[in-house]
């Protein structure tokens, strides 16, 4: 029999717990619950309870809100700076809502189905607003965004009658090209605002019209989705001032795609970003990119050749697979990690260029479907032997140690005749290069 002491020891444990994990936050004030910030000195808004899917919404505001710049607690003042995601879901009695000018960002789904809410005012302190922020707000008819607004999230206003209710054509909320409602006409050209920061999630997504588009050195981010089944687009160049990923599916299904230039700041090309461009000729990935993401350039037919710079890491699964056109490739020094088949299938490779010296480990599908008995292995000096022995790698009847001469865009090795399929390098393919071929599968010299 547990005795009473510890009996009341465990209710008081337990009713702790229940406590804190009902109100996840630091302190309330005036019925607003806040989370100091990492900085110890400022806060943000947040919902009074949030685990996961599970929300539990504020249910004593109503009217007009007002949420204060400064906040004081335990006699300490801390500023408010942003607002948390999911802040004020299910707000259902708020009709009106004003941000001080201390908020920098409103968070993603912070109003989300506050269906009472009419207007919101944002003062020209905000600089982000997050996925869905607004969505649902089936009352919302009056917003204002200033131009300090750099980024806003997909889907941050969708359903709202203010959304609705925008003119057809290209829209600014803040300094953000946001959406494109209504059907783009044939043969249309468009020119970004020299000064607006950022395309936003899916602003022209399905805009088969949209032939041409010249995007201002102000733009920093292009949002997912933002160009996706353009498939009259023809060219594209991002400027320099790009200093995020080009996002997941930014240009899929852009068929007729046939050139990319992409800026030197650009630190990552995300999943299935170029997938489907079919026309896409050619691809120099900059040495700023970091990553290239899972099925980036999936079945790319028109590819012929693709070089991947010196800072990128690693190649997603299925990055290149299916590049059917595919006959060169050049991959920097620093990749270390290959996915599942990322360059499956790119059956008429004629040329893989491997500027790494030393080969590192990689699944045994990366280069399925590639004719390794006609693919020529380019390694760096010194290297041959390395590649020679490393699983997958060991595979290419041909590994050429002239790697150096592709580095910086040369095409023609100094050794061998480049007839491919001459092995022996005497100009024709012959029965000695078929020899040639069953020696080396045999483990004898070529």
């Amino acid at each position: 029999m547990i005795p009473t002491t510890i009996k009341k020891c465990i209710a008081t444990a337990v009713t702790m717990f229940t406590v804190l994990s009902l109100y996840a936050y630091d302190f309330e004030v005036n019925g607003l619950c806040y989370n100091i910030n990492s900085d110890g000195i400022s806060v943000n808004v947040t919902c009074p309870y949030i685990d996961g899917s599970i929300i539990a919404p504020y249910t004593n505001l109503a009217g007009d809100l007002v949420i204060p710049s400064t906040v004081t607690y335990n006699n300490q003042t801390y500023s408010v700076t942003s607002i948390d995601r999911y802040a004020f879901y299910c707000c259902s009695g708020m009709n009106s809502v004003t941000i001080p000018n201390s908020v920098t960002s409103i968070g993603a789904y912070a109003f989300n189905r506050t269906g009472s809410l009419t207007s919101v005012i944002i003062p020209n302190s905000v600089v982000s607003i997050g996925n869905g922020a607004f969505l649902g707000c089936s009352g919302l008819t009056e917003v204002t965004i200033p131009n300090s607004v750099a980024f806003i999230g997909g889907d941050a206003f969708e359903g709202t009658p203010w959304y609705n209710n925008q003119p057809d054509g290209l829209v600014y909320a803040g300094s953000v090209a946001y959406l494109y409602k209504g059907t783009m006409p044939n043969e249309t050209s468009i020119d970004i605002d020299e000064g607006t920061k950022g395309i936003s999630y899916g602003c022209f997504k399905n805009c088969s019209g949209l032939k041409s588009i010249t995007i201002p050195n102000s733009v920093t981010f292009i949002g997912g989705d933002a160009f996706s089944g353009c498939s009259g687009l023809v060219s594209v160049t991002i400027p320099n001032s790009v200093t995020s990923s080009i996002d997941n599916n930014t240009f899929k299904n852009c068929s007729a795609l046939t050139s990319v230039i992409i800026g030197n700041s650009v630190t990552s090309i995300g999943l299935e970003a170029f997938s489907g461009c079919t026309s896409l000729a050619s691809i120099i990935i900059p040495d700023s990119v970091i990553s290239i993401g899972h099925f980036a350039f999936y079945c790319c037919s028109g590819l012929s050749s693709a070089a991947i710079g010196s800072s990128v890491t690693s190649i997603g699964s299925q990055a290149f697979y299916g590049c059917t056109g595919l006959n060169q490739v050049i991959i920097g020094e620093k990749v270390t990690t290959y996915g599942s088949n990322a360059f499956g299938n790119c059956k008429f490779l004629e040329d893989l260029v491997v500027l790494r010296e030393r080969p590192v480990a990689i699944p045994a599908d990366t280069f399925y479907g590639i004719p390794m008995a006609s693919c020529d292995l380019h390694v760096p000096q010194g290297s041959k032997e390395r590649y020679e022995y490393q699983d997958v790698w060991k595979d290419f009847l041909y590994i050429i140690d002239d790697a150096e001469n592709y580095a910086d865009g040369g095409t023609t090795p100094p050794s061998g005749s480049g007839v491919h399929g001459d092995v022996t390098g005497d100009g024709t393919v012959d029965i000695s290069d078929v020899n040639a071929v069953i020696n080396i599968m045999l483990g004898k010299e070529r």
